[in-house]
């Protein structure tokens, strides 16, 4: 038997893996939907590195769908894409796009799934960035936009939960660090 036939494949999973054993557990049509699934995720992660690149270039899309529309406010805003927010090994996030002006912190998130998004996500991105930054949440006001579903929305940020957030991340972060030395990790 040649063990190492397959070698190349190492570190990988197949969609029909053992440790995601999920599909285990389906029918036909639960386990079409989870293909369907595991496809759109596929195709939003193509989609988002799309964006980002042209973001990059500056080439601006003909207005057609969400996507071009995030592109081309991000290119207008002078946007970077695709930046990581680094507090640790242990903690730190990508933002789709992001920038600030004066003092005004802008966080622009594309959505390109079906479930509704909420701006959770955008506020523990600000965190980040407050703490990438050493500055206090409270020295910036912060605008996010979601786009999805052919739209944006748009919600000015509230300093005291990005304060939250800020403390959060901070305290579980030590949490995390002292379990991964303790345990020799």
């Amino acid at each position: 038997m040649n063990w190492d036939e397959y070698s190349n494949l190492r570190g990988q999973h197949s969609l029909l893996s053992a440790s995601n054993n999920s599909w285990t557990n389906y029918d036909t049509i639960k386990f079409i939907q989870w293909l369907y699934n595991s496809d759109m995720k596929e195709r939003g992660t193509r989609l988002h590195a799309y964006a980002s690149e042209a973001i990059q270039l500056k080439r601006k899309q003909a207005d057609v769908d969400n996507i071009s529309s995030f592109i081309n406010d991000c290119i207008d805003m002078n946007m970077h894409s695709e930046v990581v927010l680094f507090y640790s090994k242990y903690a730190f996030v990508t933002a789709d796009a992001i920038t600030d002006v004066d003092d005004t912190v802008y966080i622009f998130d594309l959505k390109t799934g079906q479930n509704p998004a909420n701006f959770r996500q955008l506020y523990v991105y600000a965190a980040y960035y407050c703490l990438r930054n050493k500055i206090n949440p409270f020295s910036y006001k912060y605008v996010f936009r979601i786009y999805q579903f052919e739209e944006y929305e748009e919600l000015e940020g509230d300093p005291n939960e990005v304060k939250r957030l800020v403390d959060l991340i901070v305290e579980f972060e030590g949490i995390i660090r002292s379990t991964k030395e303790v345990n020799g990790v």
